[in-house]
């Protein structure tokens, strides 16, 4: 008798919907695209008990005739593609014909729907139409899923609390929201409105409704372009970072997507600005020909293939460290209380509407607390990052600055015409905790070379290093020349006197950043003349790892690192470069070729950086270490040409200021109104 069996149309449905319908929030995705595709300008999504009661998402798009709405529960059948030419110039954010048949076979989907000519209902109950009539609709598409997971309950055990579910649900909104600005959203859950974007078209609107108007103050407008490829965003200011990477959200040809090397390549254009461990939040559009990108590679199509991807990512990261480099500054650091509406005025000329949007968060921030015991769910939660913003400045401090920079004022003059009406009640799922933190960021013009440095970025990056530096800025080494040395705190904290105020300089950032240049300058020409090797050294690998070995070949001969076969599962070396210097040769080779096959280390860029910074901080000044007044005089003048004065290579500030004003305002000298 035959063990392979065909299995039934049922139970096939209900397999491929496991790769689709991952839980709520997937539903919500695959409605949503659809109603983009149909070219809606306004998409409503309403929510009861998190996705698992009940999911409604009403459009204004083209509709469908009663022909398609039956036929969009077919499997496999969709208006997107005709042949297989089509899977390469996709341009829509449904193709597969997957999402409808799937989402219905494990749940009851009414579909009520008007091209403008014509109305049509359809109902169907776990994958089955039980009936279609002709109703009275204005254009535009209306689905409703309800008794999700109903047939599937072993489904429903993996699901999480509602307020896990909500969270995911509200990150697919935003996500969709910051790649489709010119659409108007909104969420509803219970009945209560949740979400509002204005859908007008300006990204960094969006990017205050999702996020938050201080937040959103900070963004820099980033744009570039090269043969293949055209990016559009926004990204943090280096302070404003946060310690995972899914606030960094990435965009081509409108879809959302995951890709690593993607947002390593902004991480990198931030070069050592970032504190380690810490990411920037960016919203990054990239625009690129369908042939270059392979978006049939899984059913939530969120993963893909890049064709020419390391010329994307070289044109990412020029671009981030080019604005990057523009906008180096000093932390400013004032009270540590809110910014009234009389210093925000006089510190940051922050029209007054800017401001009342501030108390509108604040005012919409203790509503949300309150609204968020009346959600079921466990004491666990899981929160979703992009979800977290919407209604939680996270960790980070809460930043604004004063600059006269063109960008700068373009964008908050932005923020500051975002309609109230548009912007969110609140999210449930995450308490809003607005800290009371505030950091300014004071400008200090660097040298021609903006402060990135030339041993910091790789070549194609230096190439922008001669940008135009704004002439009313002060020239750091001026202004080192004219502080006056006062002291030192706890042996660690050098105390320097200005005419409007006063820095606190960490001694051993600052020795850091001497060395760490020093150290990278003297890196800067490596020499590969060859140094035989008394005793050669073998190292043993894995038989995959020798078989990838001619991968990385490119980057072996960058490394100056020359190697021969010696066995099936064992290299050689006879030889070294003598830029490696006096170190312990077998151990320093190890590691690196370790590095090379794991795909850590991609040049020798990258490991003239890490060896400089290493290097740099086991040197340095410690804390607790008191210096002369001669010390601090040579500290200053080296620290003064260096190329990057302002952080640390690990990104930490090197120095912060304190204004006369704030201190004047601490000690009740100047009075809040």
């Amino acid at each position: 008798m035959s063990k392979i069996k065909e299995l039934s149309l049922e139970i096939t449905n209900q397999i491929a919907a496991g790769e689709v319908v991952e839980r709520p929030a997937s539903v919500v995705k695959e409605l949503m695209e659809n109603a983009i595709d149909a070219k809606s300008k306004r998409i409503v999504v309403k929510i009861e008990e998190a996705g698992l009661k009940e999911i409604e998402v009403i459009d204004d798009g083209e509709g469908m005739d009663r022909e398609d709405a039956v036929k969009a529960l077919d499997r496999y059948a969709t208006s997107k593609i005709d042949s297989g030419t089509d899977l390469f110039r996709i341009r829509t954010l449904g193709f597969r014909g997957e999402a409808l048949p799937s989402i219905a076979s494990i749940s009851h989907v009414l579909i009520v729907t008007s091209n403008g000519e014509e109305g049509t209902e359809v109902k169907a109950e776990f994958g089955q139409v039980i009936s279609k009539r002709e109703i009275v609709k204005a254009k535009g598409t209306t689905i409703k899923v309800s008794k999700l997971f109903n047939n599937t309950p072993a489904r429903l055990r993996f699901m999480k609390s509602l307020n896990t579910e909500f969270s995911k649900i509200v990150d697919v909104l935003n996500r969709l929201a910051l790649s489709h600005p010119t659409i108007q959203f909104e969420l509803w859950h219970n009945g209560k409105l949740m979400q509002k974007t204005p859908g007008n078209g300006e990204l960094i609107q969006a990017i205050a409704g999702i996020y938050h108007s201080k937040t959103a103050r900070t963004m820099r407008h980033i744009s570039g372009q090269n043969s293949d490829f055209k990016i559009d965003g926004y990204i943090s200011e280096p302070l404003e970072s946060r310690s995972n990477r899914h606030y960094i959200s990435c965009f081509i040809n409108g879809r959302y997507i995951r890709h690593y090397p993607i947002s390593q390549a902004i991480i990198k254009g931030y070069g050592s600005t970032l504190m380690i461990n810490r990411y920037p939040i960016a919203i990054l559009s990239i625009e690129a020909d369908p042939l270059l990108v392979d978006v049939n590679v899984h059913p939530s199509k969120l993963d893909v293939r890049l064709s020419k991807a390391d010329k994307l990512e070289q044109l990412i990261i020029e671009t981030v460290a080019k604005e990057i480099g523009n906008q180096i500054r000093i932390p400013d650091t004032s009270d540590w209380t809110p910014l009234s509406q009389r210093q925000a005025k006089e510190s940051n000329d922050y029209v007054p509407k800017g401001r009342q949007l501030d108390d509108f968060w604040d005012k919409k921030a203790q509503e949300n607390n309150s609204y968020l015991h009346e959600i079921e769910g466990s004491s666990h939660r899981e929160e979703s990052p992009i979800g977290k913003d919407s209604f939680q400045v996270n960790d980070a401090l809460d930043s604004s600055f004063s600059s006269d920079d063109q960008s700068t004022d373009y964008v908050k003059k932005k923020i500051d015409q975002v309609d109230e009406s548009f912007l969110p009640h609140g999210l449930a799922g995450v308490s809003q905790e607005v800290t009371s933190h505030s950091i300014h960021m004071r400008d200090i013009g660097g040298k021609e070379a903006i402060p990135l440095g030339k041993n910091e970025l790789s070549e194609h990056v230096l190439s922008h290093e001669g940008t135009e530096k704004n002439q009313e800025e002060a020239d750091l080494g001026d202004l080192l020349n004219e502080v006056e040395y006062v002291g030192q705190i706890h042996g660690t904290y050098l105390i320097l006197q200005a005419v409007d105020g006063f820095y606190l300089m960490d001694q051993h950032a600052a020795q850091e950043r001497i060395r760490y240049e020093k150290i990278l300058a003297s890196l800067s020409h490596p020499s590969f003349e060859q140094q035989y090797l008394l005793i050669p050294i073998t190292l043993n690998f894995s038989a995959d790892q020798i078989l990838s070995l001619g991968h990385f070949q490119k980057i072996f001969n960058e490394f100056g690192l020359k190697y021969e076969l010696f066995g099936d599962r064992t290299i050689i070396f006879r030889t070294y470069p003598t830029w490696m210097g006096k170190v312990e040769i077998e151990d320093e080779l190890t590691i690196i070729v370790d590095q090379i096959l794991s795909g850590q280390l991609t040049s020798l860029e990258d490991y003239r950086k890490d060896t400089a910074a290493m290097k740099s901080c086991k040197g340095a000044i410690k804390a607790n270490q008191f210096l002369s007044h001669k010390e601090v005089a040579d500290l200053l003048k080296q620290l003064a040409e260096c190329q990057n004065p302002y952080n640390c290579p690990h990104g930490r500030p090197v120095m912060v200021f304190f204004s006369n004003y704030d201190i004047e305002r601490l000690f009740k000298r100047i009075q809040d109104h």
